[in-house]
């Protein structure tokens, strides 16, 4: 019998509503209040209160992008930094299919062209002795315009003037991070080395704040941990994670 793994079956049970406040929290009371003990996926046409990291709101344009939540059972075999490698990999890999070239602001943000147009929010929990990583992924579809106090975010319509069916995007990235997933548990070096060319700053110094002071810096590696080394433009090497820096798209 073939070994199921982490990414095999959590796009087996799919729902979809029409708003939620959060697709994260969703899923996490799910296992907390209800014991929960399979994986599952949850889309919303608009979130309310959808959550990116360091405690940042996510806008949600109702049924313009592509926001949803999808768990899955750690193991020994596989961490969080793993998934979040593998999720921000695949809508890389999905932006290019729709000839749109983006990049990964580390950790977990997609952009183009110092614009961002996806984000993804990897958060752990732990139920009854099982942990589940809960992986939140919002991308910008057909948003037209967006608010003022968000003026760095960008769409697959601005950026190409053409409207796009949101089911047929999220299908293309589920299939791409199923394949990747495989691809993954073959030869995890390969999905590394694809997660570091992807990232912004990988191949020329970009602006940052490191440690509150605004540097530019060229990323060298990145730990099996998430952890990056960097180097400043005075060739000053430094081991960082993201809490101590922060890359600035302007």
């Amino acid at each position: 019998m073939r070994q199921l793994y982490p990414l095999d079956n959590c796009f087996n049970f799919i729902t979809c509503f029409e708003q939620l406040p959060s697709t994260n929290d969703y899923i996490i009371g799910l296992y907390k209040n209800l014991g929960l003990k399979n994986t599952l996926t949850v889309i919303a046409k608009q979130q309310i209160k959808g959550r990116g990291r360091m405690g940042k709101l996510w806008f949600s344009d109702s049924e313009k992008g592509l926001t949803f939540s999808f768990s899955v059972q750690l193991n020994s075999k596989i961490n969080l930094f793993d998934i979040n490698m593998i999720a921000t990999i695949s809508i890389v890999h999905v932006l290019k299919v729709l000839n749109i070239s983006a990049s990964i602001k580390y950790p977990n943000d997609i952009v183009y062209k110092n614009k961002k147009i996806s984000g993804v929010l990897i958060e752990s929990i732990k139920v009854d002795g099982d942990s589940y990583c809960i992986v939140g992924v919002g991308i910008n579809i057909n948003n037209v315009v967006f608010p003022t106090q968000i003026p760095d975010s960008t769409s697959l319509y601005q950026i190409t003037q053409n409207m796009f069916n949101v089911e047929e995007v999220f299908q293309l990235l589920v299939e791409r991070l199923q394949k990747i997933m495989s691809l993954y548990l073959k030869n995890k070096m390969s999905i590394k080395k694809s997660y570091f060319s992807a990232l912004w700053g990988a191949h020329h110094y970009v602006p940052c704040l490191l440690k509150n002071e605004k540097v530019f810096v060229k990323i060298l590696s990145v730990t099996k941990n998430g952890f990056l080394s960097i180097s400043t433009k005075d060739s000053i090497v430094n081991t960082v994670n993201a809490k101590d820096i922060k890359f600035l798209l302007s």
